[in-house]
């Protein structure tokens, strides 16, 4: 049986587990989160791919993998390349979904909704550089939705008003609406009912929400299939 590690700060990586889950249910999945380095969109991004290359090899330490998910976006934009650097198994990534949402555009505004970290990312303006030169996108940088998600999970009662604080920036502009919106940060997903009353307390009409989960879950599987065939061949993947 395949094993690997999705990692995350908190329990966004549950989102991306899930997917994983439900497209390949014979793979082991552990869960490791940094509880004591969240939020990772607060970091500044040096510290912050130091933290994520040894907190990531203390898990290797303790658990076998065949790969490894850095479920988050903010942790894939500035340690990804360190990660994979420093370590034999295969890295999958996680980063905000803007070519699909270039896709599912119907008015040619697309929302980026993610933490500041990854918004003001180099990475992820090459993103948009790359594949969204023919519309417009909305960046959106919140501060509160992870730790919203986190304690939702915890049991908490979500404040619609307080959603809808974090997502009005995409829908109170001028011009041509927001209709579909990038959930640029795995903990999101976890909140997508209650984004969605947020929306449509804002007026916004159908709003296509992207999830990067599916995405990552088909990238997992081709990744694993590889290692399986240089295993059998006796070569090593990274």
């Amino acid at each position: 049986m395949a094993r690997i590690i999705v990692f995350d700060s908190g329990v966004g990586g549950r989102s991306v587990a899930h997917a994983i889950e439900r497209c390949l249910p014979e793979v082991a999945i552990n869960l490791v989160t940094d509880r004591e380095g969240f939020p990772y969109g607060d970091w500044e991004a040096a510290a912050l791919k130091d933290r994520v290359v040894r907190v990531v090899g203390q898990a290797l330490d303790r658990i076998p993998a065949d790969a490894v998910v850095i479920a988050c976006n903010t942790a894939t934009t500035v340690a990804l390349d360190a990660l994979r650097a420093a370590y034999a198994v295969p890295f999958i990534g996680t980063v905000p979904g803007i070519k699909p949402a270039v896709a599912a555009t119907r008015t040619g505004v697309i929302g980026l909704l993610a933490t500041g970290g990854t918004i003001g990312r180099t990475y992820t303006a090459d993103l948009i550089s790359r594949f969204a030169g023919q519309v417009t996108v909305v960046p959106v940088g919140s501060r509160n939705l992870a730790a919203i998600a986190e304690a939702k999970l915890a049991g908490a009662p979500v404040d619609r008003a307080a959603v809808m604080a974090e997502i009005a920036p995409l829908f109170q502009r001028a011009g041509p609406p927001v209709d579909t919106v990038v959930l640029g940060c795995t903990h999101y997903p976890l909140l997508l009912r209650e984004l969605q009353g947020a929306a449509m307390a804002l007026g916004a009409g159908t709003i296509t929400w992207i999830d990067t989960g599916p995405a990552i879950a088909a990238q997992v599987a081709r990744v694993l299939a590889r290692v399986l065939e240089e295993s059998a061949s006796g070569q090593v993947s990274r």
